[in-house]
């Protein structure tokens, strides 16, 4: 049977198209986002829709690829092999932040004093935490964090609450995408909010300084805006934050 009578495979065809349309949909929503043409969880369901466009590529092409094997006598492998690797390439991106997911709890609000959590004050007044509670969530949160997080405590420092302070506002001031948005001297209370590098989904933090024996005591609390989980970001945070404290107490 010579090439122009070998019959096409539906399938094969289909999985390019499919595979074209979910690497447009991830790139639409991520570069919608990081532009700051949407907002950004509208910008994520773009591209989780991308995701499941690149699913069903993948399925489909596969299907295309059995389709076509040599002696059936089917044209389309090449629309086949093209949907395949388009497919993949879309739901590897998105799916390949999500691998630790399963490394830590599914919670967005991480503290270091699960018995007496920092509080937001000027976090509460902004309009984008309008409709946000924020309230710690309580025991469950707290239970999971002793389990995923049992490293996280408060940092001590063997200086007075004011020099405390002017550590903890500096370390937050050199932190990438953070803009601090709050503070009460008196009340050894520093906010800021901290943006992420692609879809700049906001994240709340509070830094509670305290005299403690003969120095000071941090406690820290930070806290997403959007979803259930925060694929360790929260934590990352907060001991990035210490990690600059400590770095400037070296010096």
């Amino acid at each position: 049977m010579s090439s122009s009578q070998r019959v096409p495979s539906k399938a094969a065809h289909s999985s390019a198209r499919l595979g074209i349309a979910s690497i447009s949909l991830v790139a639409l929503g991520a570069v919608s986002a990081f532009l700051r043409l949407v907002v950004p969880f509208h910008g994520f369901l773009v591209m989780v829709l991308g995701l499941a466009v690149g699913l069903a590529g993948l399925v489909t092409a596969m299907v295309g690829l059995h389709a076509t094997r040599p002696h059936k006598q089917r044209h389309g492998r090449s629309h086949a092999l093209r949907g395949l690797a388009l497919s993949l390439a879309a739901v590897l991106f998105v799916l390949f932040p999500a691998v630790r997911v399963g490394e830590v709890p599914r919670i967005n609000d991480i503290t270091t004093d699960l018995e007496d959590p920092p509080i937001f004050v000027s976090a509460a007044t902004l309009e984008a935490n309008r409709n946000h509670d924020m309230v710690y969530p309580g025991a469950e949160f707290a239970r999971q964090q002793r389990e995923g997080y049992p490293d996280l405590s408060h940092l001590l420092l063997h200086v007075p609450p004011e020099v405390a302070f002017d550590k903890a506002r500096a370390a937050l001031k050199a932190m990438p995408r953070t803009r601090i948005t709050g503070e009460d001297r008196q009340a050894g209370r520093i906010e800021a909010v901290q943006t992420s590098v692609l879809f700049h989904f906001a994240d709340d933090v509070v830094v509670r300084i305290r005299p403690f024996e003969d120095g000071s005591r941090i406690d820290v609390r930070s806290k997403s805006r959007d979803g259930k989980g925060d694929l360790g970001v929260n934590a990352a945070r907060i001991r990035e934050l210490f990690a600059l404290i400590n770095a400037d107490k070296a010096e």
